[in-house]
Order: structure tokens, then sequence, then C-alpha cells
């Protein structure tokens, strides 16, 4: 219900954003997605080539600080289909497409013209974000919306999410493109969707 509602107002006002796309921010935004969910993933990845498992490392006391910080973890535990539906089955398949639909197109849409098309602005101007320039940069921009897309995910993410964020921070700066942070997430979320199934790693997602 979310992921149609959402969309559903995306397309009622889409004439009032000024989307400009082009094809070389474009596929910048294609390879900074691959570069940002490759640093988002490294932790995990880690975790798997620890000998031993990352407990073994690091312990596993009550407040676990290098999940926190490192996001060194398995991630076994999240979005899984197959626990309610039977795998294969149609509503399990009905299931993986909408979130696939809701990360890939929905979240990278409805997030970055939140992120960095109107917090990122409102940073730099308070009174009047319209009439800031897409891409603007400031530094108080740059640490609000990093920070607060970071804390907006799990801590185990916070690491990921901020270098993420930065990665995104720099794209728009540079290319100052709208569509290009949104390919940029959409083909992260892709990915992401991806190596959660692929590794079994339910909890990336």
């Amino acid at each position: 219900v979310q992921a149609i509602v959402c969309f559903v107002l995306l397309l009622w006002w889409r004439k009032a954003i000024d989307w400009d796309w082009k094809w070389k921010p474009a596929a910048w935004g294609i390879l900074f997605g691959v570069l940002g969910i490759l640093c988002w993933l490294a932790p995990t990845m880690a975790a798997d080539r620890l000998p031993g498992g990352p407990d073994a490392w690091f312990g596993h006391p009550s407040w676990p600080w290098y999940r926190y910080l490192l996001g060194i973890d398995m991630r076994p535990e999240g979005f899984d289909p197959g626990v309610v539906f039977a795998p294969d089955s149609w509503s399990w398949l009905a299931a993986l497409v909408l979130r696939f639909f809701r990360a890939v197109v929905v979240v990278a849409l409805v997030e970055e013209l939140f992120w960095r098309g109107y917090l990122m602005r409102l940073m730099v101007n308070l009174d009047h974000p319209w009439k800031i320039p897409f891409g603007t940069h400031s530094w108080k921009a740059y640490w609000v919306t990093t920070l607060c897309f970071m804390a907006v995910h799990q801590p185990v993410d916070y690491c990921g999410a901020f270098i993420y964020g930065s990665l995104a921070y720099l794209l728009a700066v540079w290319q100052k493109n709208l569509c290009a942070v949104i390919v940029m997430h959409a083909v992260a979320n892709a990915l992401l969707g991806w190596a959660a199934l692929e590794w079994g790693k339910y909890g990336l997602w």
C-alpha cells in the first residue's frame, strides 16, 4: 500500500518536478550506485571472511559496539518472503516484486526528492530553498543531509550509509542533476536486493 500510494502521488505531481533527464549524469549515477553499494556491502562481506565469524574476533557483548561503528555482521535476519509464502508461489513472487518495486522505484524517487532535492537546498537557504539551484554546495547541507540520511537506517548500516550519503552528495554537487542521484539510488537498491537474496543476507533490506 505504501509503495503504490507514493507512486501514484509521484505520478500525480510529476509535472511539478524538474527531472532534468540526461544520459551522461545517468551513466555517472550507475557508476556511483555500484560504488556506493559496494561500500555498503563491504562490512558484511568482511564478516563472511573472518575465521570463526565476527563474534570470535570482537566478542558478543550486550551492546555490540562493533556492529554500530563498523557494521561487521552476518545479516541473516530480515525480509524473507519465503517465511510467509511458499517459495516460487504466486504470493511469494508478488511479495518479491513489490519489494523490489518499492526499493528500486519508489524509494529511489521519494528519498532523492527529499534528501538531495529539498533538504540539501533548505540547508543552503532556509527561507527560499526552491530558489537554490540543485547541487549547490555548503558544508552545512552536506553534514545535515548525510547524517540525517544515515540516521534513518539501521545502526548496523551507519557506516555504509554515511559513505553512500557522502557519495550521493558528491554526485549531486558535481553533476547538478536530480536524475543522476535517483539512478544512483535505484541501482544501489537493486544490487542490495540481489545481494540479500543471493547471499541469504535478508537483514540487508
